[in-house]
This record gives C-alpha cells, structure tokens and sequence, in this order.
C-alpha cells in the first residue's frame, strides 16, 4: 500500500550561522554525513525538478523548508513561491537572525504560512547562551514582522536545563510577540546537542515542571501548546495536561514527516541521519516502502518490550537513540538515563502508561505538526513595531514598559505587573 504522508520537511541548505547548543542537524555529528561540510547543496533549478518529483510521487500537501538555516539561501522566496504556486502550504523552520525585516515580508507574500522562529527564554542571556550568537533581539524582531506582514508565528521553545526556569514568563512573552502557536519540545539529543548532554538533558522532574508551567501558561493565554518531540508516559504523567498536545514518533507512516536533505537523499525524519535514498534515482513510494524504511517503523527498544503500550510509545524518539546510540531500536537517551525509576515503578506494580488521552488529542491535530490556532492575539503588532522603532529606542530592548492598566486588550492586563515583558531584568529568575 503506498505510503501518503501529508507533509514533506526539505532541507534546503546545511549551512546555519549560528552554532546552537541543542542543535540535532545530523551533519553536525561525526557520521560522516554527506553534506557534512556544509557547501554542497543544489541550485535552484535542481531543487525545482527535485520538489516537484517529490510532492508527485508522495501526494503531500505541505512542504516545509527549513536547515540549516533556509535564509542563507540566496532563491529561497523564490522557492516559497514556487511550491505555493504548486497548490501546496509552505512552512518556513529559521532561526530569525539570517535575513532582514524585508525578506520576512517577501516569503509571507510569497506564500510561506506558519513560521517557525525559537524563542528560547524570555531572557535574553539564556537564549543567546543557547543559541552561542547574539539571537534574541532578532528572534523577537522577526516574530513580529511575519504577524505584521500577514503570517502566521509558531515560537519555539527547547527545553533544557538552562531555561525551564522561565517557560510561563517565555509563553507570555510568545503571546505578547503575537505566536500563533507555541511548540514545546524537551531538548532531544542528537548533533551537536550530543556533546552537550549533561548541561542540557532535563530529569522527568524537571522536565514535569516546566510542562506544568506551560499548561497553566496555555490557560492563562489561550495559547495552542503542542510537543512534538516524544514524552514518555512511563517517565511523564500525561494526564496532567489538558490542554497541551503530545505527539508520538510517526516516522516511515502517513503521519510521518520524511525530510529531504540538501541533496536529494531522503530521510525519516530530520532526527534521523537514517538515509533511504536519494530522490534523484529512486521513486518516493519504492524508498518509503524499502527495507530500511520497514525496520525503522517496526524498531522498539528490547526494554519496552513487555510494556502495554509500547505500539503507541515506541520508547520515545528513535532517531534520537540511533544518533546517541547507533542503533534504531535502541533506548534513547531521556529513556535510557531514566530506565531504573521506570523499572521501580513496575516492581511496585505503579500503573504506567497514564496519560495516552492526551495523545489522543495529539493524533486528531496530527502527530508532530502544528494545530490549527484560533489566533487568539493578544496585543497589538503594530503597537510593538511603533514602540520598537520609538525615536532613541534601541533594537528590541528598548520596548517600552507596557503599561496593563490602558492595554486595550483585557487578557493581556492579567499579565502580572505590566513589567517589561520583552526584556525582563537580567538577574529576575523567577
């Protein structure tokens, strides 16, 4: 039966200029990846022919385009352009500090749709410290020029160690930047990130608290949450969550978002350094049907074997344990580091596996990708571009303290104190 997934992830370009701690590019790896030198990817011709053959032979209706980082790419509008033209939606994954103000614009008119831009803290250090670039002012910047020109904003949130200190003050400032969305991922080891492991992993406790934190943020802003990166029910308890949506590992299915790297080769996932082949010689559907492709959907790891619903968990995320582990079917690192606490909770005869409702929920907006939002807009983009570019007011940080008493808006009075809510004070660890 052919394999018709809804969405195709096409990596335009390796290169990135930025050297983020977390990053999980696979060439960022020691693999010997094929374009792990960064320089080879195609021209625009090419990858014309290329996305054009791929979108044919799959049937997707979404492209999204992401990197490295996508505007590093001298023709990226015109490609935006060119997939809208096909009838497709476009995604846009970029890290907002490549590019200008203009460029934004030009790819929302060309047609990119949801824009996904990292806001990693609502403080500035931790998100450079994260990002190892000055990233902040112009992550914020192009969250608010993609809603001015039009489009639609995902803010994406990585978390680690370094800041789940701040998630509820990190979401309100997402809502205050106009987000559409919020994606929330727990840090998932793989590239460089794989030389970060210790500063960055986050214990199921903690990683418990800051998701608690994002739910009450989710209700307090009416804000779409959703995690794509696995969370383990036998580590979490999902049920806490009634609002955010949990995905589980669709790759090699319908659900699946197969990437195509910057030279055609095709695979799984953008985790995944698994390569099923390369478009140029091979039809989609005999590579997502191949045998590499079947082993990828059958692996579990030997330690969930016995678990109830290891169909539905898969032990997490797959790529993450064949980049950390080398092989597909083995325990990835949040499992593998955690596995005694699970293994104590069965010997006491806990019920494990709480919380499949919520990936329930995750399955009808359909694992991995962004949900719909109700655009629930809580402050005036045009009011944070005037304040922004206020005479004697520098980049960003010199946003005016927002006064919640006149905001026109009544949700975005509930936000406590009408402090600074772009720049908080460097020390406030609240």
């Amino acid at each position: 039966m052919p394999i018709r997934p809804q969405s195709l992830l096409f990596e335009i370009t390796a290169r990135c200029n930025l050297n983020c701690l977390y990053c999980y590019n696979v060439w960022k790896d020691d693999c010997g990846y094929p374009c792990g030198d960064c320089s080879a990817e195609l021209d625009t011709a090419s990858i014309k022919r290329l996305l054009a053959k791929a979108v044919r032979e799959s049937g997707v209706s979404q492209v999204t385009i992401t990197g490295g980082e996508p505007f590093l790419h001298d023709d990226l509008v015109e490609i935006i352009g060119y997939l809208a033209k096909m009838g497709l939606a476009v995604g846009l994954i970029a890290n907002g500090t490549a590019g200008g103000e203009r460029m934004y614009r030009d790819a929302v008119k060309a047609g990119a749709g949801i824009v996904e831009i990292p806001l990693l803290s609502s403080e500035r250090a931790i998100h450079n410290a994260m990002t190892r670039g000055t990233a902040f002012d112009l992550a914020t910047e192009r969250l608010v020029d993609v809603k001015s020109a039009g489009g639609r904003t995902c803010a994406v949130i990585v978390l680690t160690k370094m800041n789940m200190h701040d998630v509820r003050e990190t979401i309100a400032m997402a809502a205050v930047l106009g987000a559409d969305s919020v994606m929330i991922n727990r840090f998932n080891v793989g590239g460089e990130g794989r030389r970060h492991v210790d500063e960055l992993l986050p214990s199921p406790a903690e990683l418990t608290a800051a998701l608690l934190e994002a739910e009450a943020a989710a209700e307090e802003w009416q804000m779409p949450i959703f995690s794509s990166v696995p969370v383990q029910p036998c580590l979490v308890d999902l049920s806490q969550f009634k609002r955010m949506r949990f995905g589980t590992c669709p790759a090699c299915t319908d659900k699946g978002y197969y990437t195509i790297d910057p030279l055609g080769n095709l695979r799984p996932c953008n985790h995944s350094p698994t390569i099923l082949g390369n478009l140029f010689e091979s039809d989609f559907q005999a590579l997502a049907g191949n045998v590499a492709a079947a082993a990828y959907r059958a692996a579990r790891p030997a330690f969930c074997s016995d678990c109830a619903i290891v169909d539905d968990c898969q032990g997490g995320c797959k790529a993450a344990a064949e980049a950390c582990g080398g092989c597909v079917g083995g325990e990835e690192p949040f499992l593998a580091r955690n596995k005694e606490s699970v293994r104590k909770k069965r010997e006491q005869g806990h019920k494990l596996g709480l919380g499949l409702e919520a990936w329930g929920r995750s399955k009808r907006h359909t694992a991995g990708r962004p949900a719909e939002s109700n655009v629930h807009y809580v402050h005036s983009v045009h009011s944070v571009q005037s304040a922004r570019r206020s005479e004697g007011a520098p980049r960003m940080g010199g946003v005016k303290r927002h006064d919640k008493d006149s905001c026109c808006n009544p949700d975005h009075r509930r936000y406590r104190g009408g402090r600074n809510v772009h720049h908080p004070p460097p020390n406030d660890h609240r």
